[in-house]
């Protein structure tokens, strides 16, 4: 007699990590010939890397930045169950 498996297949969400904070931060990359590099470091709120932007802009005519956004995220069961995922070749004896 062949075993079976039964499969489950449970749809699941993306949601930022409870246990880490989001980071935002600006690069000045004007100029002519380089990007000028300065940067306004990380911030856990976007309020101060906007701030820092416009006093850039003030001090030096500078107006084109790449900002960033990073945010750890977590996948869990959309309806809040409790779900184990076993990675491949990693489960149990059958």
């Amino acid at each position: 007699m062949a075993g079976h498996t039964v499969l489950r297949f449970v749809p699941y969400r993306i949601a930022p990590d409870p246990l880490s904070e989001p980071e935002y931060e600006a690069v000045c990359v004007s100029g002519d010939d380089a990007d000028c590099g300065a940067a306004s470091g990380t911030s856990a709120t976007p309020e101060p890397v906007a701030a820092w932007q416009f006093t850039h802009s003030g001090e030096t005519g500078h107006t084109r930045f790449r900002r960033t956004f990073h945010e750890y995220t977590v996948t869990t069961p959309a309806d809040g169950s409790e779900c184990s995922i076993v990675p491949r070749g990693e489960q149990g004896p059958s």
